[in-house]
């Protein structure tokens, strides 16, 4: 290598073969072309001309910075045939276009400005979608180290930190679903009927908002004793999510409101020319704008009186499958790698966001389970002779010399919840209590939808509970639980729920027949 005067540039070698010239710009050193040479010949006549013209004036450092090589760069990811280059741009224009470092020269941006990039746009986006930013500039920063622009990827090996879900109220934070009460609201709410299907087809069968816009007539079968639709596309791409083909059976409301859609179909504009079962345009499936439904499942969701929540767009339809499905509440109770099959999802742990709504099945099986002893409690007791009996005996009184030394051992301190139920009286509440109200089918349905609000941590869970207080007080005026609920207070949801539980268990206390406060 030639030593060259101070301030001329530099020529260096590039491991590919090929030369590299460099000035230095604003204390920078930086390739004034933006081009590679053959030959070390070739760069010292390039460095020339560019020293020549500098000295004359007649030349300007023509820097490449991300702006000018990420446009061509994701145009040539069209022309290469990249199936989601729409998206890419639609991600480049609103999340690095407006970097601070877009438009500096390449080889000036550090890992420091691209963590800063990064916090900025968790502050906006979710970390989904931070990642799939991410991902797209590092692939741009690649092909530049491959056109041996810069020598290094700055973006590379860099980890983004995601959140922590250990708990499971933090794995409930970023989706919701549609309770059994609200279903019945968009099956019954004056909303266009061909709307309301598209929703009900959508929560009945779990599919992805895409994958319903691009399901085919020849992929769906109505009759026979095996009804279903074969998942084989998206709307705009020629393969599934995961790029596996699925069978998803059609039951109950998914297969109602299918046949009943196949009946409107023929009235649909265009729908004649279409081989698509819901030949619509993507305005008819939109999620939410700034928070609110918009769209046809705006339209859906105001129609059923259903109040806007943080997350409640078209993919809450999907999560509705599920946690219907996992919970029991369609009936029987499917295993988890029965609804991650149903699903397409990948890996079990996608699917495990919905276990903690089978709480029941472990209660049943709970209750079918003596707990290794043959008090009677929780189990069945063994009658196998004097044995037995002589050991259940010896267990009572012990049991009695606890209590007595101990009032809170045993059955003569029931739970708080069981001592409110027997009121002054003191009778046990398996004997009949004369202080109960009738429980209305409407009640018990705003008692569960509370429990299932707040046990989400749905900010629709205290308007809910003055809802029940409300509800609850026309029938009884004496329940002193509803005046807790009324006075509001931070112990407000704390009351609401031990009501909804008695209403449930089919008894409303008269708590007024105990008096006093707790």
């Amino acid at each position: 290598m030639t030593r060259r005067p101070k301030g001329s540039g530099r020529i260096r070698p590039l491991p590919s073969g090929r030369w590299r010239i460099t000035v230095v710009v604003d204390k920078r050193e930086v390739n004034p072309t933006g081009e590679t040479y053959a030959t070390e010949e070739d760069a010292d006549r390039a460095l020339a001309a560019v020293n020549a013209a500098r000295q004359r004036g007649e030349y300007h450092v023509n820097l490449v910075t991300l702006g000018s090589y990420g446009a061509g760069w994701i145009g040539q990811r069209k022309t290469e045939g990249y199936e989601a280059w729409p998206t890419d741009r639609s991600r480049w224009n609103l999340h690095v276009a407006t970097a601070a470092f877009y438009e500096w020269p390449i080889d000036s941006i550090t890992r420091p400005d691209v963590r800063e990039w990064i916090g900025k746009m968790k502050r906006t986006i979710g970390d989904k979608s931070v990642r799939e930013v991410f991902i797209l500039a590092r692939s741009c920063f690649e092909a530049m180290v491959e056109d041996e622009l810069i020598a290094r990827n700055p973006l590379a090996g860099m980890k983004l930190k995601r959140k922590r879900q250990n708990d499971e109220s933090a794995a409930l934070d970023d989706w919701t679903y549609l309770s059994l009460a609200e279903q019945h609201q968009i099956e019954a709410c004056d909303a266009p009927e061909p709307l309301v299907l598209l929703a009900m087809f959508a929560y009945g069968t779990g599919l992805r908002q895409s994958e319903q816009m691009g399901l085919q007539l020849t992929e769906l079968v109505v009759d026979g004793d095996d009804p279903h639709v074969l998942v084989r596309r998206q709307r705009k791409k020629n393969r599934t999510k995961t790029g596996k083909v699925r069978r998803v059976p059609l039951f109950g409301v998914a297969l109602r409101a299918i046949r009943r859609w196949l009946e409107w179909r023929p009235f649909i504009p265009g729908a004649a020319d279409s081989n698509l079962v819901f030949p619509l345009s993507s305005q008819w499936f939109r999620r939410t704008w700034k928070g609110e439904p918009i769209g046809g499942f705006g339209l859906v969701m105001r129609a059923a009186k259903i109040a806007p929540r943080p997350h409640l767009n078209w993919k809450a339809l999907r999560h509705t499958c599920a946690s219907a499905l996992v919970s029991g509440m369609w009936g029987d109770t499917w295993e988890l790698t029965e609804v991650r099959e149903l699903l397409g999802h990948t890996s079990i742990q996608m699917t495990q966001r919905y276990a903690h709504l089978a709480p029941t099945r472990l209660r049943e099986r709970a209750n079918r389970t003596s707990g290794g002893g043959n008090s009677g409690v929780g189990g069945a007791v063994p009658s196998n002779g004097g044995t037995t009996a002589r050991t259940a005996a010896q267990a009572s009184e012990n049991a009695d010399s606890a209590r007595a030394h101990n009032p809170k051992v045993g059955g003569s301190n029931p739970p708080r919840a069981t001592r409110e139920i027997i009121g002054k009286t003191g009778e046990n509440i398996a004997e009949p209590c004369p202080y109960r109200t009738p429980v209305d089918p409407g009640l018990r349905a705003l008692a569960e939808e509370l429990i299932e609000a707040a046990s989400r941590k749905d900010r629709r869970a205290r308007q809910l509970a003055r809802q029940l207080a409300e509800a609850v007080a026309s029938a009884d005026d004496r329940v002193r639980l509803v005046e807790a609920v009324r006075a509001g207070g931070r112990h407000q949801l704390v009351r609401a729920l031990e009501l909804a539980r008695l209403i449930i268990a089919g008894e409303v206390a008269d708590q007024s027949a105990r008096g006093g406060d707790r």
